[in-house]
């Protein structure tokens, strides 16, 4: 395997340096300066954020937290991975800590947004899945550059991410301001959607990249009283997957190394599922990401309701019978109610209720996919359609085609097939009925007796009127014992659709929800009471208001929420405004009130426009436009210099004071970002509904004033004329004319006003005038918001356009604007910034510039050689408009080091893929009009510019880098390949791991003239990836030589020298060069003596070395010396800062156990582990709390004397409640392994017991477990123990069915048309059947998990109880490469599949050979894993069961003796599968009961 070298750091350290620069250009905040260093921060933060004052925001940022958590859970497991073989300054989790934490910090207070952040982190989570392999790892070994390189590059799209998110999010998106309860962080023009694609491109190649190696080698440290720490052995792959090999470990490697492929195959299988799913996706030409779009939204809604909304439905009998499976219920339900009524939370609350009922698999035997779609995220004349020619309800049948197929692999196959074989544009326009019938379910999906589909269609009188009723007989069609669909709309979309449908006389089940809704209402008016400080007086006047309140309201406002708040807010304001008495303001609690409603905003503008001068009237405006209509929400400092562009001067008056002491009516500012938000959100879409006045034309009329001179000269002399002239020249330069006052009157006054289309269009203005001025430190912030929201602005006046809401002027003037850009390269290049890089954000939102350019109406205004340019490019590929934008990119790419290498790639490879669409249309429709064969399209010589060849770009990285270089060449002109050209190409291979032409690129670099210093940093990375450690120490000596030279490192410079050291110092222990390893490590301490990353390595270079005392010295250093955190000492601070690092915090605490354990100090130590746990508890800090709880109970049975069970019990109990119920990653990590440790005691407990033990006993162990083991975070880790636990017990069919559908999955993995697959299937057959209790057929379907190469299915045919070919004997003998798991206990041997293993029938994924077995069963197994109380299963080498059985033939039957079989029969595998499924009462696939045998007895 190839381990990290001096050189990989600093290639790694560079990257995180560019992120970081990044990072502070975008948010202005500086990550190296964050206080948050560790996961614990980070924790806190959370808290400290998510912990609201007013408990309206409760619910909604409490599902913000748990979704924060979450993605910190992915952030704590790529730090693992990122940090193995690389040694760092700086933990590159801190850093994505300290991003997530600055942007947690913006919407603390912004209620109305915390639904775009909950869907940013629900997206960024959904990716962990992606990361299973490394969840249950404890340790992590070295791995793969490949591997490693790519999850730098994936945290460092993370932090880009929140950087985007945190700009984003300090403004207002158009389209989130149109209409609040949609998500425009994800629009297309937002850019995050397209930093979330190269985020899953990232995704998809740390995937291949780990398919191609063996990445199954994880430690677990624990160690004995006289042994060194581990050192972690090198892991050798070879490039094919099934010629893997594992070494052994030398003898003084003490720590186990765990294969850990059956989360590889898992990952595998997860990976085939998405690839149909993205066909399927393709198929039906709608995104990728629509489905969890529509599933976030609906969270982010339930998220937004408050706790017990929606309860009421269980209690009406409609719902019950709907939602019970076994009813024979009509399996559709409607809920009926008006606009206000919460329709949108009702179904999101049925959604959860599904989701919690149907899901939990010890609920029904019935697998249910639950599928929902809203089809309030569709705008009504949007421009942006989800679906390419779809109408929303056919967007909403895919989408939750596409759903189902995300939860159902069995569904995703067969509609995969289905949809496979049929034309592109199949079902491009096809109707809902149509739709229906082709996929839910496929009609090639036979076997759906198991199987319950769970639709959910909110909100279907958002639909135009015709194509409602047309969904809604859809929907009837396909309703069947087999569906559940419930649908929300009002009253009279209802009555519309069933008076068209052809069953308008079956009785459909309804629920009018303002009928029963009486219990939502009244929560909402006690939170909004406890919202607003006037109803908190203790006045009895308040009270008798608060009383009357309760009272009336909830039968005055008819089931509605907006009547709520409506009455309340008018109270409210009246009580704080004192107006009227008592009397008056009870009055206001009643219907007549709600007479008012609209007229809110309408008297607070006629205030205003009365009680405001001109001059602030025009401030007032630009606020206001910025706000409501701006691509973001515009800052204190963006206002300050978008008022300056206005006004042509400073304004004298804050932006800030302004609002506060004017405008404070209207517009608010977040504390912690210093946003500019609404006041009350609903005048956005007061502003939204203005019309706009229509204006005359603004040509010159005789009517319109004006000012006109007339000189005339007669008999005057040549000088006199030109005296004259200076002097009115002089005066007008000089302003010396004097002018008496006007008496005619004053000035108009400017009136409050915005509407949406004078506001884009000014906006769109604004940006093109900022894109043709200069750049300068104050107008930087408009420059960069300019380059990067030009298409957001250009695509929403598109819609105006269309829509008849511009003059021909108007869109005249927009489109000589836009191709004077386009043509105008230099403009963007002034006001570049790393996101229009990244997000290639012209590209994204291309859309909108093709339409313009394609408006034929509106080029009445453009110059011949602006005519001749749209001309050109409307008639070829309209995509070569950006071609000059591109070829400015291609210089910034590599002829600077202005911006990141990588992203100016990106935006040049999106441009190419963009080149490419119209060809492969083109190619599609040449292939099925019976065309050229090739699908290449023959280009026409009329054009100007070449078209791009249809031949597909290619996939490999270093083939798309050349590509690019190439059409650098060509285009750009980009000829001179100097120092700096190699460089950029050199970190670009780099970025993208193609390591060994990133190589040769840096070497050249290096020795062209005028080469740069980084490049050796970069490069000596690059010699450790090669396993040239000689080198790699040798060139960053160079880096270090010139690092120490310079005085006063910034934090940046003294990250990457730290960095650099620690991965120089790992290069020299590979070496054996220790002491000069020693002295490197000294240094970072030296530079910074709060390192903890390197005082720990340190440590372990000590203790593995057996220099104790020198370890204690260092531990003794630290618990006398204060850290940065004062409360605490750097021992403490280290103990803290465990949670945050990348392993598994027993690994860090036992080289702290193993230096000192032989020495007095020991009990100090304990003593500070229990001070600093104490301290955690008091603070709040949870994820340190549970670490430090696990710490001390394995501390108190491995390190102290006596029996300490009893204590150490408690403490892992109180570690899985707290981490089982959280949705961080490390909380639920430890607590897993806490939870197993009680589960070992309650197993070992009800062994323990006789045989005639009361069956009240025996309950009490299991309930003891039960809660722990079915949280919904313990997933399959738990579930397996706990069968096992209930087998114990004497509970079979309990553990039967808590394993029902992991056996159903397992049997499907079989039953599809994929045979590489099967040995997962028989992998998890084989763990069910043996955690079930059921010890021989455990064995027979562990004798059939081979890797695919090496199948029972992929050799001749064998008869019948003869032995294997001697084919097969070879191929098993090949064989003889190691098995994909090693050995848990001390000896660290590695197994082939010719040798016999024994499984633990308790713990998951835990294996011995017969000398650990022994130990572990006697209590000398220097090692705390699994339990001598367990019972074992032997399982014998598979090579010889093979030679035994022959091929599609397996043994089955026998007796157990001692843990093995003796005896049995040799079946068909078929046969044996078929007695399986029979016991566990699952039905055969249908494909395969045509022509079956009869099952046998298992």
């Amino acid at each position: 395997m190839a381990t990290a070298t001096k050189e990989d750091d600093s290639e790694l350290q560079l990257m995180w340096t560019e992120a970081q620069t990044s990072f502070l250009e975008k948010t202005k905040k500086s990550l190296s300066q964050s206080k948050i260093r560790s996961l614990d921060d980070a924790m806190e933060d959370l808290d400290q954020h998510f912990n609201p004052k007013n408990p309206d925001n409760g619910k909604k940022q409490a599902r913000v937290k748990e979704l924060a958590m979450n993605v910190l859970r992915f952030v704590e497991l790529l730090g693992g991975i990122a940090a193995q073989g690389a040694s760092m300054v700086f933990a590159p989790a801190s850093l994505c800590f300290n991003a997530l934490s600055f942007l947690i910090a913006i919407p603390a207070k912004i209620s109305k947004f915390h639904d775009d952040l909950a869907q940013l982190f629900e997206e960024i989570s959904n990716f962990m899945k992606q990361f299973k392999i490394y969840q249950r790892i404890e340790q992590y070994a070295t791995i793969e550059k490949e591997l490693r390189d790519g999850t730098h590059k994936l945290m460092i799209q993370f932090v880009d991410i929140c950087a985007t998110a945190i700009v984003i999010l300090s403004g207002s998106w158009v389209k989130k301001l149109k209409t609040m309860s949609k998500i425009a962080l994800f629009d297309n023009d937002s850019g995050i959607r397209g930093q979330l694609d190269e985020f899953r491109r990232l995704v998809d190649l740390h995937s291949r990249i780990s398919d191609a190696v063996t990445l199954e080698h994880v430690v677990k440290a624990e160690h004995d009283n006289k042994s060194s720490f581990k050192n972690v052995f090198d892991m050798l792959t070879n490039a094919s997957e099934s010629q893997r090999k594992i070494l052994e470990t030398s003898q003084e490697t003490r720590d186990d190394v765990k294969v850990v492929v059956k989360d590889i195959d898992d990952r595998k299988l997860a990976s085939k599922q998405k690839e149909q799913v993205a066909r399927i996706c393709k198929s039906l030409l709608i995104p990728s990401d629509a489905a969890q779009e529509n599933e976030r939204y609906f969270e982010a809604v339930r998220g937004d309701s408050l706790a017990g909304t929606g309860g009421w439905l269980k209690d009406i009998d409609e719902y019950k019978s709907w939602v019970d499976l076994d009813s024979k219920a009509h399996p559709v339900l409607l809920l009926s109610g008006s606009n206000g009524t919460g329709k949108s939370n009702l179904a999101a609350a049925i959604l959860e209720d599904s989701q919690s009922q149907y899901r939990a698999s010890d609920v029904s035997s019935m697998r249910v996919s639950l599928a929902c779609f809203s089809f309030g995220r569709i705008e009504k004349g949007s421009k942006d359609t989800s679906s390419k020619g779809s109408h929303p309800s056919a967007i909403a049948l895919k989408t939750m085609a596409t759903q189902i197929a995300n939860q159902n692999i069995n569904f995703a196959k067969n509609l995969d097939s289905h949809l496979s074989g049929k034309d592109a544009n199949f079902t491009r326009d096809m109707n809902a009925k149509g739709l229906s019938q082709e996929l839910l379910p496929p009609p090639n999906m036979k076997d759906i007796s198991d199987t319950i589909f769970v639709l959910l269609l909110d909100g279907l009188d958002q639909l135009p009127p015709d194509e409602a009723i047309n969904l809604f007989g859809a929907v009837l069609a396909i309703s069947s014992p087999l569906f559940r669909i419930a649908i929300t709309a009002t009253e009279e979309t209802f009555r519309d659709c069933i008076e068209s449908s052809e069953s308008r006389s079956e009785r459909i089940p309804s629920i009018e929800i303002s009928e029963h809704n009486e219990a939502d209402i009244k929560s909402y008016i006690e939170s909004e009471l406890k919202s607003h400080k006037a109803f908190q007086g203790e006045a009895e006047g308040i009270s008798r208001i608060v009383a009357s309140i309760r009272d009336k309201l909830p039968e005055i406002v008819s089931g509605n929420f907006g009547n709520v708040k409506y009455i309340l807010d008018t109270v409210n304001e009246a009580i704080e405004s004192n107006q009227g008495g008592e009397e008056k303001i009870m009055s206001m609690i009643s219907v007549d009130t709600l007479k008012n409603r609209e007229g809110i905003f309408d008297k607070i503008i006629r205030e205003l426009n009365e009680s405001l001068n001109t001059q602030e009237i025009i401030q007032l405006n630009e606020l206001l436009m910025w706000t409501c209509g701006g691509a973001e929400w515009p800052t204190v400092d963006h206002m300050r210099a978008a008022l300056r562009l206005r006004l042509k001067e400073e304004p004298l008056q804050g932006v800030d004071d302004m609002i506060r002491n004017k405008y404070s009516r209207l517009l608010e500012i977040e504390p912690e970002s210093k946003s500019i938000l609404p006041k009350n959100f609903d005048i956005i879409g007061y502003f939204q509904n203005t019309k706009r006045v229509k204006r005359e034309a603004e040509s010159e009329t005789d009517n319109d004033p004006k000012i006109s001179m007339t000189i005339s000269i007669n008999n005057v002399k040549r000088s006199q004329v030109q005296k004259f002239f200076w002097d009115l020249s002089e005066r007008i330069v000089l302003d010396k004319f004097q002018f008496i006052a006007s008496a005619d009157g004053p000035e108009t006054k400017e009136t409050i006003t915005a509407n949406y289309t004078d506001t884009s269009l000014y906006l769109a203005r604004r940006c093109f005038e900022l894109l043709e001025g200069d750049s300068n430190d104050k107008m930087k912030l408009l420059g960069n918001y300019a380059v990067e929201n030009i298409g957001v602005h250009l695509n929403d006046l598109r819609g105006d356009a269309d829509n008849g809401n511009l003059e021909l002027k108007e869109k005249e003037e927009i489109m000589a604007k836009l191709v004077d850009l386009l043509q105008s390269p230099d403009c963007v290049q002034r006001h570049l910034s790393v996101k229009f890089l990244e997000w290639a954000w012209w590209l994204l939102g291309f859309e909108g510039f093709k339409k313009w350019l394609n408006d034929e109406g509106c080029r009445g205004s453009l110059t011949r050689k602006q005519l001749t340019f749209v001309k050109r490019i409307t008639a070829g590929n309209n995509v070569l408009a950006l071609q000059e934008i591109a070829t400015m990119v291609a210089g910034q790419w590599l002829r600077c080091r202005d911006w990141p290498a990588e992203s100016c790639y990106r935006w040049i490879d999106a441009y190419l893929d963009k080149l490419e669409e119209p060809a492969k249309v083109e190619a599609i429709k040449a292939e099925g009009e019976g065309g050229n064969q090739n699908g290449i399209v023959e280009e026409d010589d009329e054009d100007e510019k070449p078209r791009p060849s249809s031949q597909k770009r290619p996939s490999m990285a270093r083939a798309r880098i050349q590509q690019a270089i190439d059409w650098a060449e060509k285009e750009a002109k980009i000829l001179d390949k100097d120092s700096l050209w190699y460089e950029r190409l050199g970190q670009t291979y780099s970025d993208y791991g193609e390591n060994d032409l990133a190589m040769t690129s840096l070497v050249e670099a290096k020795r062209l003239p005028g080469s740069h210093w980084k490049i050796s940093e970069i490069l000596a990375r690059t010699y450790a990836e090669s396993k040239d450690n000689a080198k790699a120490i040798e060139e960053m000596e160079t880096v270090f030589t010139r690092m120490r030279k310079q005085e006063n490192l910034t934090n940046e410079d003294k990250s990457t020298f730290i960095s650099n050291l620690i991965v120089s110092a790992r290069w020299l222990i590979e070496v054996e060069k220790k002491p000069e390893a020693i002295e490197k490590l000294r240094e970072v301490i030296e530079v910074d003596p709060d390192h903890y990353q390197g005082h720990y390595e340190l440590l372990k270079v000590f203790v593995n070395n057996k220099q104790h005392p020198e370890a204690i010295k260092i531990l003794n250093e630290m618990g006398s010396q204060k850290s940065k955190e004062e409360e605490l000492t750097q021992l403490q601070s280290m103990l803290m800062e465990f949670s945050s690092w990348d392993e598994p915090v027993l690994d860090y605490f036992e080289i702290v156990c193993q230096a000192t354990k032989d020495h007095p100090v020991f009990s100090t130590i304990l003593e500070i582990l229990q001070s600093t746990l104490a301290f955690a508890q008091d603070k709040k800090k949870m994820l340190n709390v549970i670490d430090l709880l696990l710490c001390h109970g394995v501390a108190q049975v491995r390190h102290i004397a006596g029996d300490n069970t009893t204590k150490a019990l408690e403490q892992w109990s109180e570690a899985a409640n707290i981490g089982l119920t959280a949705r961080n990653w490390k909380l639920i990590q430890s607590a897993v392994n806490a939870a197993n440790l009680v589960l070992n005691y309650h197993f070992s407990a009800i062994r323990r017991l006789p045989s005639n033990a009361p069956a009240s006993e025996i309950e009490h162990h299991v309930k003891a477990v039960e809660k722990l083991t079915k949280a919904e975070n313990g997933g399959y880790s738990l579930r397996l123990p706990m069968a096992a636990l209930y087998t114990e017990a004497r509970k079979g069919d309990e553990a039967k069915k808590l394993l029902l559908n992991d056996m159903k999955s397992g049997l499907d993995y079989l039953s599809d048309e994929d045979p590489e697959n099967d040995y997962l299937g028989y992998e998890l057959i084989a763990n069910t059947l043996m955690h079930a209790g059921d010890d021989l057929n455990a064995l027979s379907a562990w004798s059939l998990y081979w890797p695919k190469r090496y199948s029972h299915t992929d050799k001749g045919e064998a008869k019948a109880g003869e032995s294997a070919s001697e084919e097969e004997r070879k191929a098993a003998e090949e064989k003889d490469m190691a098995f994909p798991r090693v050995c848990d206990g001390s000896c660290k041997v590695s197994w082939t599949y010719a040798d016999s293993i024994w499984f633990c029938k308790v713990c998951d994924d835990v294996q011995f050979d017969d000398a650990c077995l022994e130990k572990l069963k006697s209590g000398t197994l220097q090692k705390v894993v699994c339990n001598p109380e367990h019972t074992f299963l032997k399982v014998p080498s598979w090579t010889e069961e093979l030679k035994a059985t022959g091929k599609d033939r397996v043994r089955v039957g026998g007796e157990m003796v001692d843990g093995k079989r003796e005896g049995g029969q040799i079946l068909p595998v078929d046969e044996w599968l078929d007695g399986v499924r029979k016991l566990w009462g699952i039905e055969k696939p249908e494909k395969e009961k045509d022509g079956e045998k009869s099952s046998s007895t298992v």
